[in-house]
């Protein structure tokens, strides 16, 4: 507090030293205001006094000058004759306009400033009698980065720097214009990813001033995707591009591709239709699958089977600063999606739409797809819900069924499943199969009860026999009678029938 106190009353001094005489027969003020600039822009230092056009009839002199730690030097001078004087070192990009002297203003314009354009500047005026002296620090602000190329994965700062720096000044920063809760002029990055690539925006703010200065950054390494977790989805048979794009201009790193187990980190085996970009980064040449360029390294599952999906993990090693080396990793999920399909027994059918990772599914939508006789292709909305229901399968139910699977970014993909028409007979085929079990149970009691019955009659002449067994007279007895009785009624059928024929 007291270094600032005592730099504030420097300046006073300065400011009593060149105008103290003057201020006895004058009575013109001392003023200081702050500019806050961003490196490379132009910076307007005001200068301008309040007196009546009499007074501006006659010329007036400004002098501009700055003050450099003591050593004050000429920057614009302008006689009351017209002349003017430039500082060699700013003469092309310093600036005193004309036309604005008869307002009253002289303020002085610097073309795309410096770091070491910035400090104390004092504005002279002399009208008539009248004399104006005021104070103006100019101070120029940038981003200062502290590796020429930042690599991912290594460790970098970031200053905001003002030059002249003041004292109680408040830093903020903003990353492609959202506010970052990073609120010191220096930012440290122990591990530069790509999210942090961008345009960085440091903003000063110092007692009524304000003012910000932009750079933006690149981060070299694997621009896609940007972050490990990329969720990229699938249906079997189907073909997906599990992506890895390097930065432009890296020189050829060793690039890899694994599928990694998520319990045991493991390597696992890369499906039979895996194929790797083949292109190489020295070579040059576009590899025919991309066109990104030499620096995508991409890899392509031809065709999807379920057993597909999980971690693929794509890494290289690149050279960084001072020859350093530096690996860099993507870890990429591959979901599969596909469609499920039970039949009730009541005949209606159930189809659910299945994915191996559904945590970044927010909505399911399904969607009926028929074609004309032109092939003109239809789209139906039919669901809005995870499993579809169709009450009883007809023949204008054939053909494709499509679920599709969206998220906060919108569509993540789909999943197709084609009802063909002995899928849909098998409705019908149900209803006849019950009326057939019917029949065929019904036949089955009558011959059952037949069965029963002739059991029963077996079981009865058998019983009868054994009670008969222990007496043979009774036995022919019996059957004796039974002959008699099987004589007596044939021949009273035949006496019947003759009867009938004689008369």
């Amino acid at each position: 507090m007291w270094c600032r106190d005592m730099w504030t009353l420097g300046v006073k001094f300065r400011c009593v030293v060149l105008v103290g005489a003057v201020l006895a027969l004058s009575g013109g003020p001392c003023e200081a205001e702050d500019i806050l600039v961003p490196l490379g822009s132009d910076a307007l230092l005001p200068c301008s006094t309040s007196v009546s056009r009499r007074a501006v009839a006659h010329a007036a002199a400004i002098h501009w000058r700055k003050n450099s730690n003591g050593r004050v030097r000429t920057v614009c001078r302008r006689e009351r004759s017209g002349l003017e004087f430039r500082h060699v070192s700013l003469a092309g990009r310093t600036q005193c306009p004309q036309s604005d002297f008869r307002s009253g203003d002289y303020s002085l314009r610097i073309c795309a400033t410096r770091a070491e354009d910035g400090g104390e500047y004092i504005c002279t005026v002399q009208e008539g009698q009248r004399k104006t002296v005021k104070t103006v620090f100019l101070r120029v602000i940038q981003v200062l980065f502290s590796l020429p190329t930042p690599i991912e994965g290594s460790r970098m700062q970031m200053t905001c720097s003002v030059n002249p720096k003041p004292q109680g000044a408040t830093v903020s920063w903003k990353l492609n214009g959202d506010p970052q809760p990073r609120y010191s002029s220096t930012v440290t990055f122990d591990y530069l990813k790509q999210t942090h690539s961008g345009n960085w925006t440091c903003v000063v703010g110092y007692k009524q001033a304000k003012g910000e200065a932009t750079e933006s950054m690149e981060v070299k390494g694997i621009t896609i995707p940007q972050n490990d977790g990329l969720m990229v989805y699938g249906a079997p048979g189907s073909s997906v591009t599990l992506p890895c794009v390097f930065s432009e201009g890296l020189r050829s790193p060793a690039v890899a591709w694994e599928k990694v187990s998520t319990a045991t980190k493991a390597s696992l085996p890369l499906p039979l239709s895996f194929n790797k970009n083949t292109s190489v980064f020295s070579s040059g040449a576009l590899s025919p699958a991309s066109s990104l360029g030499p620096w995508d390294l991409s890899a392509r599952v031809e065709s999807v089977e379920v057993k597909d999906e999980g971690t693929y993990r794509c890494s290289g090693e690149l050279q960084g600063n001072k020859g350093l080396r530096t690996r860099v990793k993507r870890d990429i999920q591959l979901v599969v999606a596909q469609v499920f399909s039970t039949l009730s027994r009541n005949g209606s059918r159930t189809l659910t739409c299945h994915l191996s990772n559904a945590s970044e599914v927010t909505a399911y939508e399904w969607l009926r797809v028929t074609y004309d006789v032109n092939g003109t292709q239809t789209v139906t909305p039919a669901g809005k819900s995870k499993v579809m229901t169709i009450p009883k399968v007809t023949e204008t139910d054939i053909g494709e069924w499509v679920c599709c699977f969206s998220g906060k970014q919108g569509i993540l993909g789909n999943a197709t499943y084609h009802l063909h028409m002995i899928s849909g007979q098998e409705g019908v085929e149900r209803e006849t199969g019950k009326v057939n079990r019917v029949a065929m149970v019904l036949g089955l009691g009558f011959l059952f009860l037949v069965l029963l019955l002739f059991v029963l009659q077996v079981y009865r002449n058998r019983r009868r026999r054994k009670m008969t067994m222990p007496y043979p007279a009774m036995e022919s007895i019996v059957h004796s009678n039974f002959n008699e009785r099987e004589r007596r009624q044939i021949e009273k059928q035949k006496t019947k029938s003759k009867g009938v024929v004689d008369v």
